[in-house]
């Protein structure tokens, strides 16, 4: 139930923050803007190894007992600048002029699945493309390499570590490309690299060295993962956005981007 409602909250959060830096942007620039949001993922990654492992340096019975509840409580601080941070915000020009316009539905949700559910089938799939390869790159790696392969955990996690770092810096530069390139062509060529990386990721593993271990997860991780998210919320419509699109975004699941209509990459 816990994991429901996260994925809702994040499905609110993540739609909201893409429709604000998607609107706000300048017209030859919401790929660069609309990949910003997109950093949240690798850059949360990168904090939450860095507090820790500042925990970890204290000696394992610490962070096993209580160190490990320092960086839950600590979050705190980031819920109320997060808060702070909402307060300031106001609705974007498009959102204001639908609402004036009166042409926003009662229930946006309920017409979005009613009238785009073939729609919101696509955005499912241009979802599930970008985030099975992150949890194989950055989550199962971890479990898979310590579990089966017997490498050590610490250079499972500076791996995984590394690869974040790299796609924070890749995922806007990423964006930017898309604005020059198109949507599509970067989408594709990251979706390609996915499939063909898929198997050399898991031979490189199976070769149980450190340095095979490192480049299959900043591979994976910081290269052939970023042209697909960098992409992924920038999708723009291809008629006009309708005014339930922004209430939508705040409702729907974290597997669901914030247009309800086909997107054209």
């Amino acid at each position: 139930m816990c994991r429901i409602i996260q994925g809702l909250a994040i499905g609110g959060e993540w739609g909201g923050a893409l429709l604000l830096a998607y609107e706000y942007a300048p017209p030859k620039k919401r790929g660069l803007f609309g990949s910003v949001p997109q950093m949240g993922i690798t850059i949360g990654m990168l904090l939450a190894s860095a507090a820790f492992a500042a925990m970890a340096a204290f000696g394992t019975e610490f962070l096993t007992t209580w160190g490990w509840r320092i960086p839950f409580i600590a979050s705190i601080v980031l819920v109320a600048v997060g808060l702070w941070i909402r307060g300031g915000l106001g609705e974007t020009p498009h959102f204001k002029a639908a609402k004036e316009s009166g042409s926003i539905p009662k229930l946006p949700l309920a017409e979005t699945l009613k009238y785009h559910w073939r729609a919101v089938l696509v955005a499912v799939g241009v979802k599930v493309v970008e985030t099975a390869p992150f949890y194989i790159f950055a989550t199962f790696v971890v479990s898979y390499a310590t579990g089966t392969l017997n490498y050590n955990q610490s250079s499972a996690l500076n791996a995984v570590s590394l690869g974040a770092a790299l796609s924070t810096l890749l995922i806007p530069v990423m964006g930017a490309f898309s604005d020059r390139v198109g949507r599509f062509k970067v989408y594709f060529a990251g979706a390609v690299a996915i499939a063909i990386f898929a198997f050399p990721f898991f031979m490189l593993l199976d070769l149980q060295e450190n340095w095979a271990l490192f480049a299959a997860v900043v591979i994976g991780l910081g290269v052939v993962w970023p042209p697909v998210t960098g992409t992924l919320g920038t999708c723009a419509p291809r008629s006009s956005r309708p005014a339930s699109a922004t209430p939508v975004s705040r409702s729907a699941t974290r597997s669901v981007p914030p247009w309800p209509v086909v997107p054209r990459l």
